[in-house]
């Protein structure tokens, strides 16, 4: 995905262009739907899918289209700012703290389990499960940084444009999301337990000196 192809993309669009939108709608919707299954999912089956989660936020693009003005910043922001804000709406619909990660993270092992056995998709559905509560131990900004970066498929300028930092921000969120990660399994592994399986991160941090001291985002 090319930033500037997308901005103009999204101004053919914006000034009525309807292949141009629907273009723009094939090239948003898997990067929306795979945001959106990473902080929301559905193994909770909450009252919102992540399929209407996803309609919802592309609706909402397409409504404030028209507004969107190439100086306002890159299009991709644009939709990472509706994105997030819905996201959050529906985690507060939940009673849910806004930034509490999904459990389900499947975008990760989907090209894997087209060609595999149930034994092993058996075996991809519990990495996908421990992947999606290791995101429960980070910070805000590494969580979204790291999401993008893994889960969406964006590159690190994407991601910087996306969020508003600038790209040596991103990598150093992602490197210390990464660092915090492997502190955290790395603790599972010396105590001997399976890793950060059913366990909250304010649970774990009353025990894991390398979660309450880990690095901020």
């Amino acid at each position: 995905m090319l930033i500037d192809d997308l901005d103009g993309q999204a101004e053919r669009a914006s000034r009525g262009d309807r292949p141009a939108l629907e273009e723009l709608l094939g090239i948003l919707t898997p990067v929306v739907e795979r945001y959106c299954r990473a902080r929301f999912g559905g193994q909770e089956r909450p009252i919102t899918s992540t399929e209407d989660l996803t309609q919802d936020v592309l609706l909402s693009v397409i409504t404030a289209l028209p507004r969107w003005r190439r100086g306002d910043g890159p299009f991709l922001a644009f939709v990472y700012g509706i994105a997030a804000h819905k996201v959050s709406n529906a985690f507060r619909s939940l009673g849910r703290d806004r930034s509490a990660a999904t459990s389900d993270v499947p975008e990760l092992l989907d090209t894997a389990e087209v060609a595999s056995g149930p034994e092993q998709q058996a075996i991809d559905a519990w990495t996908r499960y421990r992947l999606g509560r290791l995101l429960e131990y980070l910070p805000d900004r590494q969580r979204e940084v790291l999401v993008l970066r893994t889960v969406v498929g964006l590159s690190v300028d994407e991601v910087a444009h996306a969020t508003g930092i600038t790209a040596g921000a991103v990598r150093i969120a992602q490197h210390r999301a990464l660092c915090r990660l492997r502190r955290v399994l790395e603790g599972d592994l010396a105590a001997g337990r399976r890793p950060a399986r059913g366990v909250g991160p304010q649970d774990r941090a009353v025990r894991d000196p390398a979660v309450r001291t880990g690095g901020v985002g």
